[in-house]
C-alpha cells in the first residue's frame, strides 16, 4: 500500500478529533456479538466482517496495548471496550468518512468503522484510537492537540504492518516540501482537524523525538499548553524547538 493512501485513511479516522465531546460517551444500541481478550471487549454487528475477524483484530489491539505500555513503562491500564460498526451512519451524529473512529478515554471506550479488508488502513485506525485510551490512562490529558493526536500515531506498533515510526519517517521524507511548521502545529488556534499533513507531521516529529531522546523528556512537555510549549521544550531538551525541528528535518 502506498504511503499516500495510508495517510488519507489515517486522517479519515482522525478528522473528527479522537476525543470530541460532541460524540458522547455514548450508549450504543442495537444487536451486538461480543468477543473478549485479556484487555479488550470487542463488540461487532452479528455476521459482520468485524464479527468474523474479531480474533485477528483483537490480536492487533492486544499487541498495541503491550507496545504502548512498554514504550512508556506504564503499569497495566484499564480494560477497553471496542465498538466496531459497519458504517459511520450507525452513530449519532454520523461519522463523515468511510473509515473513521472516535475514542472516549473517560469511559475507556472507542468506536470505529470496520469493513474488509483487514489491512494497514484498518490496523492504523483501531490502534490509533486505542492509543488515545491507553495514553490518557497512563499520562492524563495532553496540553495540545498536536501532542494528543500526534502521539497516538507516533507509538503505533509495527508488528503487523509498517504503519508506525517507519512509515512516518518514510512519509516525512517523501513529503518534505509539504511538511507543516511545528511552531504552527503546537498552536491549537491553528490546528486543523481535517489536515492529514497536520496529523502526520505531528506524529512523525514526535516519533523522531522518542527515537532520539526517549520518552522521559517527552513526558515533561506532554502537558505544556500551546502558549508555553516552545519554552518548555527548550527547557527540557536544552535547545530551541526550531533546533529540534531542524534535527528532525536533517534526519529524514
Amino acid at each position: 500500500m502506498s504511503a499516500n493512501r495510508l495517510s488519507v485513511i489515517v486522517i479519515a479516522a482522525l478528522s473528527m478529533s479522537a476525543c470530541d465531546v460532541a460524540y458522547g460517551p455514548t450508549s450504543p444500541t442495537g444487536e451486538w456479538s461480543t468477543h473478549d481478550s485479556s484487555r479488550y471487549t470487542l463488540y461487532a454487528r452479528p455476521g459482520s466482517f468485524a464479527d468474523v475477524t474479531a480474533g485477528a483484530l483483537l490480536e492487533v489491539l492486544e499487541d498495541q496495548y503491550t507496545h504502548t505500555n512498554a514504550v512508556f513503562g506504564f503499569a497495566e491500564g484499564p480494560r477497553i471496550s471496542v465498538f466496531l460498526y459497519n458504517n459511520g451512519g450507525e452513530l449519532t451524529p454520523p461519522l463523515p468518512q468511510a473509515r473513521a473512529g472516535v475514542a472516549f478515554p473517560e469511559t475507556n471506550a472507542l468506536h470505529a468503522v470496520a469493513f474488509a479488508p483487514l489491512d494497514n488502513d484498518l490496523r492504523s485506525l483501531i490502534t490509533h484510537e486505542a492509543n488515545h485510551v491507553i495514553l490518557q490512562s497512563g499520562l492524563g490529558r495532553a496540553g495540545t492537540a498536536f501532542m494528543n493526536e500526534g502521539l497516538a500515531s507516533a507509538v503505533i506498533s509495527e508488528r503487523y504492518g509498517e504503519i508506525g515510526g517507519t512509515f512516518l519517517s518514510k512519509w516525512a521524507g517523501a513529503n518534505r516540501s509539504r511538511l507543516l511548521r511545528i511552531g504552527d502545529l503546537i498552536d491549537d488556534s491553528k490546528w486543523d482537524s481535517n489536515s492529514n499533513l497536520g496529523y502526520n507531521t505531528s506524529a512523525a516529529f514526535l516519533a523522531f523525538l522518542i527515537d532520539r531522546y526517549g520518552t522521559a523528556k517527552l513526558r515533561q512537555v506532554y502537558y505544556a499548553a500551546p502558549a508555553d510549549f516552545a519554552r518548555r521544550a527548550a527547557e527540557v531538551y536544552g535547545k530551541p524547538l526550531e533546533a529540534l525541528e531542524a534535527e528532525w528535518l536533517a534526519a529524514i
